[in-house]
């Protein structure tokens, strides 16, 4: 019934443009269902993605959060309680999220394309700039972007597949548009800029039928290199079961309280 419940929704669902060409309407709503079926094994990144968004000091007059989305790992009333304004920010914000946010006076939810290239994408264009958005925020507002920056390239990589893009000019296209949020965030005229992602993908494999545990790292940044992060913890994603029987996914989550700060 759940199911059938999102799909409708999701039908209705607003979002910027070129969004639902490229699927991200689909995978916010994907995203969801993952959740619900992966609560218990999610729980630990969800403490805490929320033990570091509260442990960011309210010394400014907004806090706004990129890839807010479903607010599934968004503490979103504790913090609306702490900062003054909060902005939700993201290219698709489902019905149960946008009736969070409405139901508490100080909570703003903004539909914004930060990436500034999937109208591009959705029209065809086989080597988009990024341009990411100028935000209209005080200069005292602390910005986060939270567990985003690895999931840009994933849909954009997936037309530029369609398009028949050569695969060296894709990845060349993936770590353009990480390096670009990480500028971005870098260069905001705001007090703090934070951020929390996923860095590597963990893959175990074990066969049903014995044998030793195939294991397999991915760099989910594209090759761009970050500095010591502040925080760290591993995200069970995907146990097995979810993926297949024999398949299981981890993700290394890293966090900064301020990228402008030396790491």
């Amino acid at each position: 019934m759940s199911l059938l419940r999102d799909y409708v929704e999701s039908l209705f669902t607003q979002s910027a443009p070129g969004a639902r060409s490229l699927g991200y309407v689909r995978e916010s709503f994907a995203l969801r269902a993952r959740e619900r079926r992966q609560a218990h094994a999610w729980a630990a990144h969800r403490t805490e993605t929320a033990r570091f968004l509260e442990a960011l000091p309210v010394d400014g007059d907004a806090l706004a959060l990129l890839g807010s989305g479903p607010l599934l790992d968004v503490p979103l009333e504790t913090l609306a309680a702490r900062w003054p304004r909060l902005v939700l920010i993201d290219l698709v914000h489902p019905r149960a999220a946008r009736a969070r946010a409405s139901a508490l006076t100080n909570v703003e939810v903004r539909m914004l394309d930060v990436t500034g290239c999937v109208a591009a994408l959705d029209a065809g264009a086989a080597r988009p700039n990024p341009r990411p958005p100028v935000l209209e925020l005080p200069t005292s507002a602390t910005v986060v972007s939270l567990n985003l920056l690895s999931q840009l390239p994933i849909l954009p990589l997936a037309r530029l597949a369609q398009l028949r893009s050569p695969a060296q000019e894709a990845e060349a296209f993936a770590q353009t548009l990480v390096r670009t949020h990480v500028e971005w965030l870098r260069a905001m005229p705001v007090h703090r800029s934070a951020l929390v992602t996923d860095v590597r993908r963990r893959w175990t494999v074990t066969p049903r039928r014995g044998g030793a545990p195939v294991h397999e790292v991915e760099d989910t940044l594209h090759g761009y290199t970050m500095p010591s992060a502040d925080r760290a913890w591993t995200w069970a994603v995907a146990p097995r079961g979810e993926l297949d029987a024999e398949t299981e996914l981890t993700l290394d989550v890293e966090a900064w309280f301020d990228l402008r700060t030396p790491g």
